[in-house]
């Protein structure tokens, strides 16, 4: 499991963390920044974590979240402090009982 680094002053967030559980830019040798942008770019940040905590939880080469990641063109990790950190584990958890609640409802016919 990889750990974020927060620098002092700044408890939550969404970090950009470097790949090989590196928590600090190979070339920079700083601290992971974390997202700060303005505007629909708010929007657009926050969907696509939305999206990537939905999906991290899989099964073996069966990971969507991986998925999603590999689509960006950035060689970075998203990863969350503080409250996001919460909401996102809840989300990834009510995420997983949905798709599992889709799937069963969808080929399993339980109510009939």
């Amino acid at each position: 499991m990889q750990s974020v680094l927060v620098p002092a002053g700044k408890t939550t967030g969404i970090w950009r963390t470097w790949p090989d559980g590196q928590v600090s830019d190979p070339d920079a040798g700083t601290a992971p920044p974390r997202i700060e942008v303005e505007g629909l770019r708010i929007v657009a940040w926050g969907l696509y974590f939305s999206l990537l905590s939905a999906f991290r939880i899989g099964w073996r080469d069966v990971n969507v979240g991986n998925w999603i990641a590999r689509v960006h063109p950035g060689e970075f990790a998203l990863r969350a402090t503080g409250w996001v950190k919460v909401t996102a584990g809840i989300q990834s958890l009510v995420s997983v009982y949905l798709i599992a609640l889709w799937v069963l409802t969808y080929f399993g016919r339980p109510f009939e």
